[in-house]
């Protein structure tokens, strides 16, 4: 016995070096995933196009433009916060009554979700928030500010309440993270859009992801559930 006790320690050794490798492999999977989807959802033509067109015909400042376009999207991530702290209290809650039963339920819903998403980019065809910019031509930028922002606050990106949910799971640091990402990430893309949409970007062809941001999200989806599945 006393033999086996320096060769099963080494052994114990690296069995936890390799689970903090794969806790810091999900939590990087995680990280990027909120990353990749945030910035999908910014790059979108239907969330930074409205404001170029609107800005040229009313002969907005790039100033002007830029504190418009923070005042409108900065609703919709507090939506997207607010959902997503609930579903990070929910992944909390489950991971504290039954860790095995969240290890299970998370990739689940990952898949479930992205399944949903591409389903819903060939059934639908696209990506709309639903705002109508042809009755806001010549309004005040405090009436634009008020109709758009309140039409993307009640749109928050659902597909990130799935990453504060299993963030959520992993500690108030990483769903603090996730937070912090998708703020940078999505408010910084739609900024940098609008800004090269001053100088033209919008001519480009963007059907492509304007057609399917349900798929590439759905597909980040699926990965994460899998890699969750065969790396945590």
């Amino acid at each position: 016995m006393m033999w086996m006790g320096p060769i099963s320690q080494p052994y114990a050794y690296k069995k936890i070096y390799l689970r903090v490798l794969l806790n810091i492999g999900v939590m990087l999977s995680i990280l990027v995933g909120t990353f990749l989807v945030s910035a999908t959802h910014a790059i979108l033509p239907d969330h930074w196009l409205p404001l170029i067109l609107i800005s040229r015909a009313e002969k907005w400042s790039q100033t002007e433009t830029f504190w418009v376009t923070s005042l409108i999207v900065i609703p919709h991530l507090v939506s997207t916060i607010l959902l997503g702290l609930l579903m990070g209290i929910i992944g909390f809650k489950l991971s504290v009554l039954n860790e095995a039963l969240m290890e299970v339920v998370t990739p689940v819903i990952f898949i479930f979700l992205g399944l949903v998403y591409i389903y819903r980019n060939y059934r639908a065809n696209g990506h709309h928030h639903g705002v109508d910019i042809s009755n806001l031509n010549n309004k005040s930028k405090g009436r634009v500010v008020t109709i758009m922002a309140t039409a993307l606050f009640f749109s928050p990106c659902i597909p990130m309440g799935s990453y504060f949910l299993i963030a959520g799971a992993d500690g108030i640091g990483i769903l603090t993270l996730v937070a912090i990402i998708h703020v940078v990430a999505t408010l910084g893309g739609i900024l940098t859009m609008v800004a090269l949409g001053r100088r033209g970007i919008e001519k480009m062809k963007w059907n492509f992801l304007k057609h399917n941001e349900n798929l590439i999200t759905g597909l980040i989806l699926v990965f994460l559930g899998f890699y969750h599945i065969f790396f945590h």
